[in-house]
């Protein structure tokens, strides 16, 4: 709607994450961070969460990560329409307060689903009994300290019977109580809309190619990995800058007795806990069983702060020691750049996105004799 100017009465959105899926950004800080080259434990983890994310497609996970959602919400307008957010069941995951990441319905965080932050204008929030699926599997949720939630859809209908009609009916029943042009737009047919968005997108397209390229805009961190094995009791980083994922369920342990669980990544065999979820730089692991424990970490503060104009890249690094070198890939491919070095710990890259390139752009810098990498944001 913001994009091409498609007409529109008004904006239903279900369970979508408008602000980034928390599972999306955890999937993506384990698979990027580099392992060394015979850390079987950090390249064992991150061949599981692969998997998955490769099978779906990495540029749609990078889509759905807080990262790339952040910069597009930054060069969106809101749409200037009435709009209904809906959340899915709230299920409690007791490590943070944070409502990005709880309650969340098993994928999608509260805030996140309800567009705070996102650029959707004035918005209509709401909970309703609707779980994510993925190939018609129910995913497993995150229920941390308040048990387990009743996966049942609208109404009470189990999620695969939540169809593209049901969706079409909740939308009806919701024009009854607004106003004629959103009852109107509720009864055209699919096809229709579907016309009417290539149509105006076709348009959109042309038109953009002699106007003012968009400029996209967004600062992340990078992180390196590495693999350690764990028994019960031993005392784990858990900062800001952290990310603990393995290969069967664990919790962390931090001062005043706090707990935190880690949460089951999609339907992968991995768990993983989120940045500062314990609320402490050192934790203690809890584990029913001695545990390989990857460790996703930005021990040097390296952070890049990106801006794209059209295929012009412009991609500033800073870290807390001396940046050895940095490289850009697309895809496999490594992209040609040129370096200024700004000061000792600080680097400014400059690039032509290739018109043809394939998978998404990574950075990768070496800071002493480690290296961080991170995805960029997808344009």
């Amino acid at each position: 709607i913001s994009d091409y100017g498609v007409r529109a009465a008004g904006l239903f959105t279900i369970g979508t994450p408008h602000t980034g899926s928390y599972g999306a950004d955890l999937a993506l800080n384990i698979i990027e961070a580099p392992c060394s080259l015979f850390d079987v434990v950090c390249h064992g983890v991150q061949a599981a969460v692969a998997l998955f994310v490769h099978d779906k497609g990495t540029d749609a996970v990078l889509d759905l990560t807080s990262r790339t959602r952040r910069a597009e919400n930054l060069s969106l307008k809101p749409p200037g329409i009435p709009t209904w957010a809906f959340a899915g069941t709230p299920c409690a995951y007791g490590f943070t307060s944070d409502p990005y990441w709880t309650p969340n319905d098993g994928i999608v965080g509260l805030a996140s689903a309800h567009g705070r932050g996102a650029s959707l204008g004035q918005t209509t929030s709401y909970t309703a009994d609707l779980w994510h699926t993925i190939d018609g599997k129910l995913l497993t949720p995150a229920n941390g300290v308040s048990g387990s939630c009743d996966p049942r859809g609208f109404g009470g209908e189990r999620p695969n019977q939540f169809t593209g009609s049901r969706i079409l009916t909740l939308v009806r029943d919701a024009a009854e109580v607004s106003n004629p042009s959103v009852r109107r737009a509720a009864t055209r047919s699919s096809y229709q809309a579907r016309q009417d968005v290539r149509a105006r997108a076709t348009t959109a397209n042309a038109a953009s190619t002699a106007s003012t390229p968009r400029t996209v805009r967004a600062t992340f961190a990078l992180s390196a990995g590495r693999g350690r094995k764990l028994r019960a009791g031993a005392a784990v980083p858990a900062g800001q800058q952290t990310t603990l994922a393995a290969k069967g369920p664990f919790s962390l342990a931090c001062g005043g007795g706090k707990v935190a669980t880690a949460v089951r990544l999609f339907e992968s065999s991995v768990y993983a806990l989120a940045p500062g979820a314990g609320k402490c730089s050192r934790a203690r692991l809890i584990a029913p069983k001695p545990l390989s424990l990857m460790i996703a970490q930005n021990s040097a503060r390296v952070r890049a702060a990106l801006e794209i104009r059209g295929q012009n890249l412009r991609l500033s690094v800073s870290g807390r020691s001396r940046i050895r070198s940095a490289m850009l890939r697309a895809g496999k491919k490594r992209v040609k750049v040129r370096t200024r070095r700004g000061s000792t710990n600080r680097l400014t890259l400059t690039a032509r996105i290739p018109a043809r390139a394939r998978g998404p752009m990574t950075i990768e810098v070496v800071v002493g004799k480690v290296r961080y990498s991170a995805y960029l944001p997808n344009r």
